[in-house]
């Protein structure tokens, strides 16, 4: 995964690490709207989001690899690279427009940030329940199976070659949080395994 070194520095420095990337990532997704109109900005802003989200990814990892679940985000990984293929290659082949999912995915959305919410709620108070966590990384997998769909098709078949850092953005967070929820769903499977 990561040098020893750089894993120990990402643990140390995690907590305010966390929210630097946050309220970076934050800001360059909110540059990328402006940087449409302005395409020399454009590329600029798609580094900085990215960089901040691998840091992020990267703290996630390295807490992973701490733990000596290191393997398990190797499965994540090459999961998440067999479902986006898959996905991708479903929606270039048969064209088909799954721009008619957007209103069902932005509700879904809400509900499943809703829920993710409660869950962070009960962890805070002492009544985490694996088992909603559990469902709440299913839920989202699923949910962002829907957006790689969603996003394939309004990449053919609605945005223009000016729309591509938005496209780029859309489809990296759709990746990435597949990705995440995928490394929780098998966290969970590992540990009820052990059990």
């Amino acid at each position: 995964m990561l040098s020893s070194a750089l894993n120990q520095w990402i643990l140390s420095a995690a907590p305010w690490l966390i929210w630097v990337c946050f309220l970076g990532a934050l800001g360059a997704l909110a540059g990328s709207f402006w940087a449409r109109s302005h395409p020399k900005w454009s590329f600029r802003v798609l580094v900085v989001f990215t960089l901040f989200e691998a840091l992020s990814v990267a703290m996630v990892c390295a807490a992973y690899a701490a733990s000596g679940l290191g393997v398990i985000v190797f499965e994540a990984c090459f999961l998440t690279a067999m479902v986006f293929t898959a996905l991708t290659l479903y929606c270039w082949q048969t064209q088909r427009d799954f721009s008619f999912l957007g209103g069902f995915l932005g509700a879904a959305l809400m509900v499943v940030f809703g829920a993710a919410l409660l869950n962070v709620l009960l962890g805070w108070t002492g009544h985490l329940s694996p088992t909603f966590s559990f469902i709440v990384s299913v839920a989202s997998a699923l949910l962002f199976c829907g957006y790689i769909l969603f996003d394939t098709s309004m990449i053919i078949h609605r945005l223009g070659p000016d729309d591509w850092s938005i496209a780029c953005i859309s489809l990296y967070l759709d990746v990435l949080n597949l990705f995440l929820n995928l490394l929780q769903i098998l966290t969970r499977l590992q540990a009820s395994s052990d059990n």
